[in-house]
């Protein structure tokens, strides 16, 4: 299932990968919400021995596609069990789906797998204990694949080998068709729809083991979208909130982490424009700052309707 806009010469890479698993998709799902579908079935069918779907989505939202793919997927094709997800700039492995699905297949219990992304970029530097010691005071650092009170999620460790269980999965992950039977992506979160996969998976964990595979691999086009103006990190903040309100196992004290740790983004990233005159921080400066405003005005209309 892969959900696409704009971007034909990425798709196009993405179904050869997929021609190219050790197990190949019994079908691929493709939304596409371009103006105009973006290509032809034809174009897509004569990479892969698949049979696919193309379905067009007037709604610009990787969070309403993926659940265009699921209710396609929920209604028409019954007799799939297991379900992959796949964004649009990305490059599987060969043995990314049979390593997901030897997981599923093996472990009944487990209601979603991802494997890990590699980016061609240099590993990311060590933190002294100072800044440690800043983050962890702010909420903002914790055990690798779990996902904090205050709503940030903290990404699988590099180094690990074997199958580690966690509390999310990021997009490009395989789900179990009885996960899914109930469990849908925010209708309400448009575009780029950050952190939905957050939202998706960390509902699914109430009742079902999510797990990565570290030998599961997947490269993501650097040329892909990224976070680069205020609204985004606005639209980032804004879904924290609500992944920390929607949070099935919500706790007394998680509004104010989430509050706390956003105020030391907000703190942090402001120092480090003034420090390096770099627009990026200024933005997401910025960004944090609006998304805060948005999310203390949703916090009093809830107190109100009550």
């Amino acid at each position: 299932m892969i959900p696409t806009v704009d971007r034909i010469h990425e798709l196009l890479k993405v179904i050869q990968a997929l021609n190219s698993q050790e197990v190949r998709p019994s079908r691929i799902l493709v939304c596409d919400s371009s103006s105009e579908l973006s290509c032809k079935i034809e174009d897509l069918e004569c990479l892969t021995s698949s049979p696919i779907d193309l379905i067009h989505s007037p709604i610009k939202s990787s969070a309403v596609q993926r659940n265009v793919l699921l209710d396609r997927w929920h209604a028409d094709y019954r007799e799939i069990d297991f379900g992959l997800f796949l964004d649009d700039d990305t490059l599987p492995s060969d043995n990314y789906s049979s390593s997901l699905l030897e997981v599923l297949i093996s472990q009944p219990t487990v209601g979603g797998v991802s494997g890990v992304t590699t980016l061609n970029t240099s590993p990311p530097q060590k933190t002294s204990c100072l800044e440690q010691g800043v983050l962890s005071l702010f909420f903002l650092t914790g055990k690798p694949g779990s996902l904090l009170r205050s709503g940030i999620n903290v990404g699988p460790d590099a180094s690990w080998t074997n199958y580690v269980r966690c509390d999310w999965l990021f997009a490009c992950s395989m789900w179990r068709r009885e996960a899914t039977k109930s469990t849908r992506f925010p209708n309400d979160w448009m575009g780029y729809a950050i952190a939905e996969d957050v939202y998706f998976s960390s509902q699914i964990s109430r009742d079902w083991t999510l797990i990565v595979v570290p030998k599961a691999t997947l490269l993501i086009d650097k040329n892909g979208p990224s976070i680069t103006n205020p609204s985004l990190f606005r639209d980032e903040v804004v879904h924290r909130y609500r992944i920390v309100c929607d949070r099935p196992d919500k706790k007394s004290m998680d509004l104010f982490k989430f509050y706390w740790s956003n105020l030391g983004v907000l703190m942090l990233t402001f120092l480090a424009y003034l420090r390096t005159r770099d627009r990026h921080f200024l933005d997401r400066s910025v960004g944090v700052a609006i998304g805060l405003l948005l999310s203390l005005q949703q916090v009093i209309f809830r107190r109100r309707r009550l």
